[in-house]
């Protein structure tokens, strides 16, 4: 069992490189001593994590030990916070791409409510992807849609199109497109317009007009019947 501590293999200076030798290969020991202690020592041994930058204990650290890094896409999300955005919209993308929206599958995780359905189309679960591609309520958020493919759009005129100029009021341009679509879906999907007719008709004279009607209770099954029969005077 061995009994020495890091104590025993440093002095005031650094690295004990003859105590080093005694016990290690002297290519090893000079390894260690091309490390930097970085701490005096005269302080007490103590444990530190080496998965943080501090030798601090994070529960994140420790979760993301559990994944391999070559299953994890790095993405500069920093960027966000550089957009020329409002904030809460900044904070909102970077809940998005970091997958913390609070929807109801995640509430149901914690217990917040029973039913995971989406509440619009009451169909599926309300996961995240749900909420902004797979519900067919989402359709209707047509102008961030409009944005994505406008920005799009000017982005390829401006790379294959030499001298092209991206109009000066972008968001215009936006709310225009998305303004004519909805007019144009409104149409097709407008229900035709129902036209009330009044039927009447009096019996001629010699003739009579009999008005029937009915009715029915289902829970005892009685029903009755009864009618009016008038001549061309209403009598």
């Amino acid at each position: 069992m061995l009994l020495w501590t890091m104590r025993d293999f440093m002095t005031d200076h650094g690295w004990d490189l003859d105590a080093l030798e005694q016990v290690l290969p002297n290519e090893i020991a000079q390894r260690i001593c091309a490390i930097h202690t970085g701490f005096e020592s005269q302080r007490n041994d103590k444990c530190i994590w080496g998965l943080s930058n501090n030798g601090s204990f994070y529960v994140k650290s420790a979760y993301l030990s559990f994944f391999d890094d070559a299953d994890i896409v790095p993405w500069p999300w920093e960027f966000i916070w550089k957009l020329c955005l409002p904030q809460k919209l900044k904070t909102f993308v970077w809940l998005i791409g970091h997958g913390k929206i609070l929807t109801i599958v995640q509430r149901e995780k914690r217990l917040m409510t029973t039913d995971p359905n989406c509440p619009k189309c009451l169909s599926l679960p309300e996961t995240m992807d749900h909420v902004f591609r797979g519900c067919r309520f989402a359709l209707k958020t047509l102008v961030f849609t409009a944005s994505i493919w406008h920005c799009w759009k000017w982005r390829g005129n401006l790379i294959f199109n030499p001298g092209y100029e991206p109009p000066p009021n972008p968001h215009h341009t936006i709310l225009q497109f998305s303004s004519k679509w909805l007019d144009a879906n409104n149409v097709v999907n407008a229900k035709p317009i129902r036209e009330v007719i009044q039927v009447h008709w009096s019996p001629t004279l010699g003739n009579f007009k009999l008005k029937v009607d009915g009715s029915s209770k289902t829970d005892s099954w009685k029903i009755c019947a009864d009618g009016l029969l008038r001549d061309s005077n209403g009598a």
